[in-house]
């Protein structure tokens, strides 16, 4: 998240423009320029709707259909008219918090001095930041994570904390995490999958499975089912704390920072909502299931015909130990 200051300094543009006695259009203030990028604050009249702009020349701007959309904002592509700039907006829309569109806008300044120095790629970045604001809009913006929730992404995070250690390729692992963008499986590769299914200690070890083809390797293969075990302690680390910890780990990789940032978006975590989650966790185990023949789980082969969808809960502690480790895992899946 950009320091409090540029997130003031965004709410001071904002109140400084006006209408100037129009009736409508685009006012706007040069905010400065990152990575070859022009940055603006700017407002949109007669309805005064606040908006930030990121034009470069030459570039190319999706069309709006391909741009993210969300209940408290909208994208478009404007004209260049005589700049020669093309121009990306995210505008506030009526109704949608300000103080959210705040947070969003100074987020994309912030991945914007992250990517100083780069070019060509910087703003496809922005927009995929945008977009992962718009999947934390979508699940209700300023709400916490459950606990379930909580609980959830802390299991992923340290299967993927288990996955980096070592990790040649931090950028492309990060990209491999997909659970959070609403895929199948919350970890792809090609055409194998790690799902990971988290519980703490203390309460039953179930494991809910989504659907009928979330452990068919008729579909997925190799597929391996992740039980990670937390244990509740003091000693522990909060969701936060993890997160930051895993960042701290890939902050040589300016891509695998960025696409990490845009993951916990989308799953719905945010820098200014970590103090929230006080609980903190200890992982006791991580055990790496093969689905294979004669692992317990429905699938549309198992199932009578007319069985068109099924959701089910497998006991983790009935599944028989295997001596697979994520990184053996992790080799099997990129060898396949």
């Amino acid at each position: 998240m950009a320091p409090l200051s540029e997130r003031d300094a965004l709410l001071a543009a904002w109140r400084g423009l006006t209408a100037d006695g129009t009736s409508g259009g685009w006012q706007s203030i040069p905010l400065g320029a990152e990575g070859g990028l022009e940055i603006r604050a700017a407002r949109v009249f007669p309805d005064g709707d606040e908006a930030f702009l990121v034009g470069r020349s030459g570039a190319a701007v999706p069309g709006e259909h391909s741009l993210p959309q969300a209940r408290g904002f909208r994208s478009m592509r404007l004209a260049s008219g005589g700049s020669g700039c093309a121009w990306f907006a995210v505008v506030r829309n009526q109704g949608g918090s300000l103080d959210l569109f705040a947070s969003m806008a100074s987020d994309v300044l912030s991945l914007l001095y992250e990517s100083a120095g780069t070019t060509g790629k910087t703003l496809q970045r922005v927009i995929a930041r945008v977009a992962s604001w718009q999947r934390f809009m979508e699940r209700g913006g300023d709400d916490l994570l459950s606990p379930e929730e909580e609980v959830g992404l802390f299991g992923e995070l340290a299967m993927l904390r288990a996955l980096l250690d070592g990790e040649a390729d931090p950028a492309g692992l990060c990209a491999c995490w997909t659970g959070p963008l609403g895929a199948l499986h919350d970890f792809r590769f090609g055409s194998g999958a790690m799902e990971v299914k988290t519980t703490v200690l203390g309460t039953d070890a179930h494991a809910r499975i989504a659907g009928l083809w979330q452990l068919d390797t008729a579909v997925t293969s190799p597929l391996f089912l992740v039980a990670v075990r937390l244990v509740q302690a003091e000693i522990g680390a909060t969701l936060g704390d993890l997160a930051e910890e895993i960042r701290f780990d890939i902050i040589r990789d300016a891509d695998a920072g960025i696409l990490f940032g845009d993951r916990l978006l989308a799953a719905g975590l945010q820098p200014s909502d970590h103090e929230h989650y006080r609980r903190r966790f200890v992982v006791d185990s991580i055990r790496v299931h093969s689905v294979k023949e004669g692992f317990p789980r429905l699938t549309p082969a198992t199932t009578p015909a007319a069985v068109i969808a099924a959701r089910y809960t497998i006991d983790l502690d009935q599944l028989t130990p295997e001596a697979t480790t994520p990184a053996a895992a992790l080799e099997l899946l990129r060898n396949a």
